[in-house]
């Protein structure tokens, strides 16, 4: 894969729905989605529990699915302060074929911080 693999699509989840309820990625042991379905179904264990059953998707306009979004032109990067960093004092540490990652690793310093905050 590369950059052009990914298109640039919009976040049409709806936190306010997704967070009302308690559901945590990290607490769900199985997930679907189902085709035609714009809805999350997850289970909290392998038993046989039914699936919980989440809209995480806002409601958009019929116009809105058919478009489908341009392919990224560059990658999105990391800022180059923090790759040379990790190049200075972690590529030593690792094996090779790992450390050629790190240092083939586009950089991009308007990025900001990686972490979305909501």
């Amino acid at each position: 894969m590369d950059t052009h693999s990914f298109k640039q699509w919009k976040d049409l989840s709806n936190r306010v729905t997704t967070n009302k309820g308690d559901h945590k990625l990290a607490e769900m042991t199985a997930v679907q989605f189902r085709r035609g379905s714009r809805f999350l179904y997850y289970k909290r264990s392998h038993d046989n529990t039914p699936f919980v059953v989440v809209d995480f998707l806002k409601k958009i306009e019929k116009a809105d699915i058919g478009i489908i979004p341009e392919r990224k032109a560059v990658p999105r990067g990391i800022p180059a302060s923090k790759k040379e960093g990790i190049v200075k004092t972690l590529c030593p540490l690792m094996p090779r074929s790992r450390a050629v990652f790190w240092e083939d690793l586009p950089t991009n310093d308007d990025v900001g911080d990686l972490i979305d905050v909501y």
